[in-house]
């Protein structure tokens, strides 16, 4: 059921059905998914953890899909996205992710992929109504950027996203699909072909693979310089280790005048204030380079963590 949304962008209910669906529902939807949109692009305190896009938007599924979409290089990731709203939940979350033909080199618009400096979404990849706006918009706050980063950084430092673990993928499926692929071409004879939007015919399926294996083996260097990505080190046996502390606890303490100041945040951070007792008086996921905690004079321990668990304690006297 497509819908034209307030500032103009389009989307299709695919849930209810249009054999059930009822006006206040539709009227529902619609309305949440303009208090989205109207979030991002038209709040001045857009930034807000509590009252803006965050408040309506998944960021970390959203970043996901973002990040998936970069890195196979899907000209269309802004065309078909699916998302969905819990029930007595504010937020949209996004994925699966799919329509992906056009993905990993074979696109005659996009390609050569790794040539481009820009993002594929900002330059190359489908405008679709405006949607590139949006992205812009959270590529202006800070807290997002950061976000982005530390969730790439997180896939990296785990071994989610190694050359060597994708090229095995790539691998296994390519032997999954060895006898499928020959029954395919068999059927159409499109192998010396260009098909749709291909930039190359590479006259193999091996030839195929062996192109999506050079242009993963390119995007990890790609993705890994566009993100600042440094590997976690530990300096205990001088190698990288997912399992140490990162730059996130470079950051700077201080206080003064009942204020705990907290700056130099580089990534997401939980911060959690602690009197001397045990009692809880604050607790905050951060995205912003500095805050300010207003707190009566006393001892305190501050305990900060990022997303993958690990975490630092600080004692610190107003």
């Amino acid at each position: 059921m497509p819908t034209k949304k307030f500032h103009g962008f389009f989307f299709s209910i695919k849930y209810p059905d249009d054999d059930e669906i009822n006006p206040t529902q539709k009227a529902y939807i619609n309305n949440w998914f303009n208090r989205m949109e109207a979030a991002i692009l038209y709040d001045i305190n857009y930034k807000n953890p509590e009252t803006g896009y965050r408040k309506y938007l998944d960021t970390e599924s959203f970043i996901r899909q973002f990040l998936i979409g970069e890195f196979i290089g899907n000209t269309d990731t802004y065309w078909s996205v699916y998302m969905y709203k819990r029930r007595n939940d504010d937020k949209f979350y996004f994925g699966p992710v799919w329509d992906c033909d056009l993905a990993f080199e074979n696109d005659h618009r996009t390609y050569p992929i790794n040539s481009n400096p820009e993002w594929i979404y900002a330059s190359t990849g489908s405008y679709a109504y405006g949607v590139r706006n949006l992205v812009n918009r959270l590529f202006t706050d800070e807290g997002f950027v950061n976000q982005l980063k530390s969730i790439y950084a997180k896939y990296r430092d785990s071994g989610v996203i190694k050359e060597d673990v994708l090229l095995d993928v790539i691998n296994n499926t390519a032997e999954q699909l060895e006898e499928s692929q020959k029954l395919n071409f068999t059927r159409w004879k499109i192998m010396y072909s260009k098909v749709h939007e291909n930039p190359v015919v590479h006259g193999s399926y091996k030839a195929e693979v062996d192109n999506v294996k050079k242009y993963v083996r390119e995007r990890i260097v790609w993705m890994d310089k566009k993100l600042g990505y440094t590997p976690s080190y530990d300096p205990g046996t001088g190698n990288t280790n997912p399992g140490t502390e990162s730059h996130l606890f470079k950051i700077q303490i201080s206080s003064n005048n009942n204020f705990i100041h907290i700056e130099s945040i580089t990534q997401p951070v939980k911060i959690e204030v602690f009197s001397i007792d045990g009692k809880a008086v604050f607790s905050e996921m951060h995205y912003e380079n500095s805050i300010d905690i207003k707190l009566p004079k006393g001892f305190y321990i501050i305990k900060l963590s990022d997303n993958k668990g690990h975490g630092k304690s600080v004692k610190c006297v107003l």
